[in-house]
C-alpha cells in the first residue's frame, strides 16, 4: 500500500497545479444580482443619512473684521448659516431664514423653502449688516436689519487674499518649501553638508552657516522664505524609513511558483518623520527655535503669513486626529498662540 501512496500524491499535486493555471472565467453578474447589490448599498447609505451632521467647517472670512461665516447641513438637507466672532468666540445665526425666504419668494415670484436656502457666493460686509449672494442665476444684496432685498449686477470680487486662506485642496502629505532664492532675489538659502547656509545671490564668499549640528541621520531641510525675504523657516528633521510589508504573488503567468514582493507600509504605532521648527534671521544672522512641539505627523506644514509679515500660521493635527490646532507664530520672539483645539 505504501508503494502506491507516492504516485497517487504526485498525480493529485500535478492535477491541482494544472487546474490552478487555467484562467478563471470572467464574472458576469445577472440582472437580479446587480439589483440585489444596489439594494444593499442603498440600505447602507440609509443608515448614515439624517444621522451624521456638522462634520466640517469651511470658513468664509468677513473682510476687515475678526469674523467668518460657515454653513451647517442638518437633517433633511436643512441648511443654516452661522457667523463666528473669533475675538469673543460667540456664534450667531447670520439671518432669520423665514424673513429672508419671504422677501426672496417675492423677488423670484415663487415660494422659497426657508429651510433649504442654497445661496451661492455669499459674502458679508465688515459691519455684518449686509449680505450678498447668488440665487437662481440672479445676484442679490440683503440688508439683515431692515429685511430688504435688492438685485445687483454682480457679486463683490474684493475678497481676502488667497495666500491668507487655507485652501480646500491642500494636502497635509505635501512637504512645504519655497525656492532657494529669496522673493526679492537678493539671497539664496540652501542645505550643504546637512546644514543651513544663506548667502548673497551674487557673492558666494559671504555665505553664512546658520547650523552646525546637522548630520546625515538628522539633517536640516524644508526651507521656506518669508514674503519680505527677511526670514527663513526650516526644520531639524529626523527621517524615518518605513518598514516593508510582504506579500506573495500566487498566480504569475508562465510559472507555478509564487513570487515574494514588498512595499513600504506603516502599521499602527510606527513612527513618522518628525520636524523641529526653527527661524533664521537674514539681517541678524541668528537662529531661533520656535516654541512649538515637534511635528511628528504629516510633512512640513504649509505656512500662511500675515500681510505685515510679523506672524505666520500653520495647521497641526495630532496623530490619530484627536486634536486639530491652528498655530500662530510671532517671528520677533518665536512664541506661539494656539487658536483651535
Amino acid at each position: 500500500m505504501k508503494k502506491h501512496l507516492l504516485p497517487v500524491t504526485c498525480c493529485i499535486f500535478f492535477s491541482l497545479s494544472a487546474h490552478a493555471q487555467q484562467p478563471l472565467p470572467q464574472y458576469k453578474p445577472s440582472h437580479e444580482q446587480l439589483l440585489s447589490r444596489y439594494k444593499e448599498s442603498a440600505l447602507r447609505d440609509s443608515l448614515a443619512k439624517n444621522s451624521i451632521f456638522k462634520t466640517s467647517v469651511r470658513p468664509t472670512w468677513v473682510k476687515n473684521s475678526t469674523g467668518f461665516i460657515y454653513t451647517n447641513i442638518l437633517k433633511d438637507s436643512m441648511i443654516e448659516y452661522v457667523y463666528v466672532n473669533t475675538a469673543t468666540g460667540k456664534k450667531t445665526k447670520v439671518f432669520d431664514n423665514i424673513k429672508l425666504a419671504d422677501v426672496l419668494s417675492k423677488a423670484v415670484n415663487e415660494k422659497v423653502n426657508a429651510h433649504n436656502l442654497w445661496l451661492k457666493g455669499f459674502n458679508m460686509d465688515s459691519n455684518a449688516n449686509q449680505l450678498t449672494f447668488g440665487y437662481r442665476e440672479k445676484n442679490y444684496q440683503y440688508d439683515i436689519k431692515t429685511n430688504t432685498l435688492n438685485k445687483v449686477d454682480s457679486l463683490p470680487v474684493d475678497r481676502l487674499r488667497r495666500r491668507h486662506e487655507f485652501p480646500d485642496n491642500h494636502s497635509f502629505w505635501e512637504n512645504y518649501s519655497t525656492g532657494s532664492v529669496s522673493p526679492d532675489e537678493k539671497y539664496a538659502a540652501y542645505i550643504k553638508d546637512n546644514n543651513v547656509f544663506i548667502q548673497p545671490v551674487r557673492d558666494s564668499t559671504k555665505a553664512f552657516q546658520y547650523t552646525k549640528d546637522g548630520t546625515a541621520e538628522k539633517p536640516y531641510g524644508s526651507l521656506a522664505w518669508s514674503p519680505d525675504s527677511k526670514y527663513i523657516i526650516g526644520y531639524h528633521i529626523t527621517p524615518v524609513k518605513d518598514s516593508n510589508d510582504y506579500y506573495v504573488l500566487s498566480s504569475v503567468s508562465g510559472t507555478t511558483r509564487g513570487q515574494l514582493r514588498s512595499h513600504p507600509y506603516k502599521q499602527p504605532g510606527d513612527p513618522f518623520t518628525s520636524y523641529e521648527m526653527f527661524l533664521y534671521s537674514v539681517e541678524k544672522k541668528a537662529t531661533k527655535k520656535i516654541n512649538t512641539p515637534i511635528s511628528d505627523f504629516y510633512e512640513a506644514p504649509f505656512l500662511y503669513w500675515t500681510k505685515d509679515n510679523a506672524h505666520f500660521y500653520y495647521e497641526k493635527i495630532d496623530r490619530g486626529h484627536q486634536r486639530y490646532r491652528m498655530i500662530e507664530v510671532d517671528v520677533a520672539n518665536g512664541e506661539t498662540k494656539k487658536y483651535y483645539r
